[in-house]
């Protein structure tokens, strides 16, 4: 407990689904939820999928954030009674409509001052709240998982004689990074197995104990989904030849990543 992790990953591949199961499993433990909505509204008839038919959902609570502003109030400022009591697990889906809002991606070459003042206000704001984030779980001895959408960045990858596109969260930058412990991302990929070529999911993690850790590094895993949640895909042995081909959906320098969005950020020239 203690602990802010960030999954991030493309349009349906598994993110919102996630944070129901760890929503479900807190739930049958007894523990108390807190739901927070930026995006399109939790189907609350999917949740009950995860729980039995009859299982109450009077420990689990929905609030729709509205604006950054919102978030910020709701979670740096909190009110004495939130989280309510035997909270374990807050869910923040997701944490890139609000910045998207707030602060939209500068035009290149536009000279606005406007643009430069939300640029300069982006960083210590996104700060304040991954940092608040994380006193809110150190103090109240809980979890928090932050669904962030993505991106792509044109990197030269090691042992490729060209760039090509990697995944990026959607919001990152270094103030951002100090709050957040643990960053894993879903993504698809192809796998050669006993049954041929195929599509999958896989999740994989990037950054672990405060650090960005490479892509190849990481802990990759196949996953599937259905009606009662997520579930690993174990092969005894398998290849994934995407991976050699065209190099890793995720490779590249994440630090050096981190820092040239911070750049973009500030100076989009």
């Amino acid at each position: 407990m203690g602990t802010v992790l960030e999954v991030y990953g493309p349009p349906g591949v598994g993110k919102t689904a996630l944070a129901m199961q760890l929503t479900a499993a807190a739930l049958k433990s007894g523990h108390h939820v807190v739901w927070l909505d930026t995006g399109p509204p939790l189907v609350l008839e999917r949740l009950q999928q995860f729980l039995s038919p009859d299982a109450s959902l009077a420990n689990f609570t929905h609030i729709r954030l509205n604006s950054l502003a919102h978030a910020l109030a709701l979670l740096i400022h909190a009110h004495p009674s939130f989280p309510p009591p035997n909270t374990r697990l807050i869910i923040l889906d997701s944490i890139s409509p609000l910045v998207s809002t707030a602060f939209p991606l500068p035009i290149p070459g536009d000279p606005g001052h406007s643009q430069s003042l939300a640029a300069n206000r982006r960083f210590p704001i996104l700060k304040s709240l991954s940092t608040g984030l994380s006193r809110l779980a150190s103090a109240h001895g809980l979890a928090v998982l932050v669904v962030n959408q993505c991106g792509t960045t044109i990197r030269e990858i090691e042992g490729l004689s060209r760039k090509r596109a990697v995944l990026r969260p959607a919001v990152q930058s270094t103030g951002w990074d100090e709050g957040v412990d643990a960053r894993v991302c879903l993504f698809r990929d192809f796998v050669t197995d006993t049954n041929g070529r195929r599509a999958g999911r896989f999740a994989r993690i990037v950054r672990r104990e405060k650090r960005a850790i490479r892509a190849r590094e990481g802990t990759k895993a196949e996953f599937e989904i259905w009606d009662g949640g997520i579930k690993e895909i174990i092969h005894p042995k398998h290849e994934d030849s995407s991976s050699d081909e065209y190099g890793d959906p995720l490779d590249g320098d994440w630090e050096a990543l981190v820092a040239a969005e911070d750049a973009f950020q500030t100076d989009p020239t």
